[in-house]
Order: structure tokens, then sequence, then C-alpha cells
């Protein structure tokens, strides 16, 4: 019994460990980009020695795509949120503001990842296996988008026999370019999160009310003249 309690003891341990390190990873590539982060700053964020690195991972870039899985662990589900939700009492514009919320919750705050996932394929360019690997998350990502989408329309809240991959890649090429914006330029969070909503709201074929199409007009010529 005592064995027993003593390697589930070390599991618990390894297992505590090995997520301190992705989260500590997390929080590197976040700051630094994923070149800019050395294993020792991950192992020093994480609160561990290099030793203990070593012990879960290769190298930087297997730290890479277990960071990737947690992330897709975290949102794992997110689309379910919509059962809360009734389109006879709730709007879209509801709707897209709870699971944007959600979404930022689940993942840490850690909005513009793509900016890591970027900055690990330009680093590793020249590398097809894995430029593929990064093409896959990208993907994963994009089709998760693709079926909360079509569980839109289904429900009443976008208009049938959408083109959900099209409409997906496009919804996920203007939230991340927005939040990208934001980061690089340190841009004024809560205005720029009222336009980019007005804007997936346009892009979803929601027909704004004249308040919210004047405050995100308002906005973003506050945020260009800035």
């Amino acid at each position: 019994m005592t064995k027993k309690k003593e390697r589930t003891t070390y599991q618990e341990r390894r297992e505590a460990t090995y997520e301190d390190l992705v989260r500590g990873a997390i929080e590197s590539f976040y700051v630094k980009g994923y070149a800019g982060s050395r294993v020792e700053d991950i192992a020093e964020a994480a609160g561990h020695k290099l030793g203990g690195f070593y012990f879960h991972f290769k190298n930087k870039v297997e730290c890479f795509f277990a960071v990737e899985e947690y992330r897709r662990k975290q949102r794992e589900g997110w689309q379910s949120l919509l059962d809360d939700f009734d389109p006879a009492t709730h709007s879209l514009e509801i709707v897209i503001v709870a699971v944007l919320s959600d979404l930022d919750r689940r993942l840490d705050g850690k909005d513009g990842w793509t900016l890591v996932m970027a900055d690990f394929a330009r680093r590793h360019y020249d590398d097809p296996e894995l430029v593929a690997k990064i093409r896959a998350i990208y993907e994963t990502w994009r089709d998760e988008i693709a079926t909360f989408l079509v569980m839109l329309s289904e429900r009443g809240w976008l208009a049938p026999h959408i083109d959900a991959d099209v409409l997906a890649t496009e919804v996920l090429a203007y939230a991340e370019a927005m939040v990208i914006q934001t980061r690089l330029f340190g841009l004024d969070q809560e205005p720029m999160r009222r336009v980019m909503l007005a804007g997936l709201l346009r892009l979803l074929g929601e027909d704004l009310s004249g308040d919210i199409r004047r405050t995100a007009t308002q906005e973003a010529t506050t945020t260009k003249t800035a």
C-alpha cells in the first residue's frame, strides 16, 4: 500500500512539474517570443531547474508542441457554451461576447498567440515537417470555428447553408489581425475589442444597431489618429 502511494505521489509530482514547465513556456513565449526564449528562461519561469526541463522535453521544439497541445486542451469543448443561449431571447452579439470572454478565460488572457506561431514558423521555415505541423494546428483551430459557425446556423443565429470553412477562415483572419495590431502597437484593448466585435458581427451577416455602428466607427477613427 505504501509503495503504491509513493508511486502515485511520484506520478503526481511528475505531472505537476510537466504542467509547470508548459505554463512557464507559455509565459516565456508570450512575453519574449519563441526565438527569444531560451530553455533556461522556460525553466526559470516554471520554477524548476534545467534538468527538470530535459527530463520532460528533448529540446525547445518539443516543448513548443507540448504547449500547443496544452492550449488545445484548454479550449476543448468551448463551443458547448452555445447551449446556454436561445436565439429567441439572446442576440448574436450577446453570444459572441460571451464566447470571446470564455475563450479569453480558458487561455488565461494569452491572445495574439499567432505571433508566437509565426515566430516559430520563421525560425523553422526550412523544415517542411515542422511547418506542416504548424499548419495542422492552424487547421484544427479553424475547423473548431467552422463547427461553431455551423451550430450558430443550425440554431438560427446565422443564415442557413453557410460555407462554414470559408467563413471560419475569414473570422479567424480578421480576429487574429485585430488582436495582433492591438499587441504590436500597444493600442487600448477595450476600444479595439469593441471594434473587433463590430467587425465580426458584420462578417457573420448581422445588421448592426446604430449605436454599435457609430461606436465602432468612432473608436476605429480615434485609434487611427492616436
